[in-house]
């Protein structure tokens, strides 16, 4: 926004005085657009933010400022919980777990910030993340029905997104097992783009073996065997290994299932 300088100056940063009757200093004459401006300007935020402006309360800025403009953005929260914590500093916030308790009694499902010695509260607006750390990450969503719901799936709570173990990821690439975690209705699969691979033996088995030259190609199967097993799910796809020069090369082994 723009500095408005008092009435009549002709400086855009004069400073604005009082009026001093004994010294004789006539004080400043103040446009309406400094006045208007800023007032609007404010309003503007805290309406973006979802709060409906309340003449009794002068935290109203702070909080559209601390809770995201249009309530949208991701922000850090200290814990998800029904009862206040103890002892509070200023700028803690927290998403108060439903019903509520304490100083937070009836602001299930709000935002409670601790400021100036207080709990202010705002209500979320649809689609609001937060996180916090607990031990792991913690994600949570609003579903603007005065829900919060964890965005990752624990092996105790439900959520959005279940992340498969170690152990299912390498049934599904391995062994081609129709692994699907509970809450989950499948896997997206991508098919290899790579369907042969090529080892020759003037190659290294640090390449890729995508163009059969000694450049890209490895320099033994076991090699070609171990990155496709590595890096490519090939369901019922086969991968053809190619010998680009004739010669004698040392066998592969190959473990069950690959």
């Amino acid at each position: 926004m723009k500095y408005n300088q008092p009435f009549g100056e002709a400086d855009p940063d004069a400073p604005y005085v009082d009026r001093n009757t004994p010294g004789a200093v006539a004080g400043s004459k103040v446009p309406a657009q400094a006045i208007e401006s800023p007032q609007r300007e404010i309003v503007h935020v805290i309406a973006q933010a979802g709060l409906t402006p309340d003449p009794a309360d002068t935290t109203q800025l702070w909080q559209a400022i601390k809770f995201g403009v249009n309530g949208r953005n991701d922000i850090p929260v200290n814990g998800w919980q029904s009862t206040p914590p103890g002892s509070p500093a200023d700028g803690d916030r927290y998403i108060v777990k439903v019903p509520g308790a304490g100083a937070w009694t009836g602001h299930g499902a709000e935002l409670a910030l601790y400021v100036g010695g207080g709990w202010v509260f705002s209500s979320p607006l649809a689609g609001l993340q937060v996180q916090y750390w607990d031990g792991r990450q913690i994600v949570l969503s609003y579903d603007g029905a005065g829900g919060w719901r964890e965005d990752l799936a624990t092996a105790s709570a439900a959520g959005r997104v279940e992340l498969a173990t170690e152990e299912e990821v390498y049934a599904q690439e391995r062994d081609d097992r129709a692994v699907t975690p509970a809450g989950l209705s499948g896997y997206l699969r991508i098919p290899i783009g790579v369907t042969i691979l090529y080892v020759r033996s003037d190659g290294n088995d640090g390449n890729d073996g995508s163009v059969n030259d000694a450049a890209n190609a490895f320099a033994t199967p076991q090699a070609a065997i171990d990155y496709a097993t590595r890096n490519f799910y090939t369901g019922s796809q086969a991968i053809e290994i190619v010998l680009g020069v004739a010669g004698t090369y040392p066998a592969p082994s190959v473990e069950a299932g690959s």
